[in-house]
């Protein structure tokens, strides 16, 4: 399956699927295809990727929330 594919079944768009897999990678010390490499994801693997992406999408939406909290703090002090 290819990101497309991947991103459709956990119900994101194609560059937030790359954005994911590329963390995912990094955070499980897996290779990272180079520039113009394609990923393969296995379907054995779906269930556990479908999983952390839950919890990576989730960190990712606090994370975004602390920046847009923090930036509404520095508007408020200038």
């Amino acid at each position: 399956m290819n990101t497309t594919e991947f991103a459709a079944e956990i119900g994101t768009t194609p560059r937030n699927a790359r954005k994911f897999l590329r963390a995912d990678a990094r955070a499980n010390g897996n290779p990272i295809p180079g520039k113009g490499s394609r990923w393969v994801i296995d379907k054995r693997s779906l269930s556990g990727l479908r999983k952390r992406y839950g919890v990576w999408a989730e960190a990712q939406k606090v994370a975004a929330e602390k920046r847009a909290e923090k930036e509404a703090q520095v508007e408020t002090t200038e």
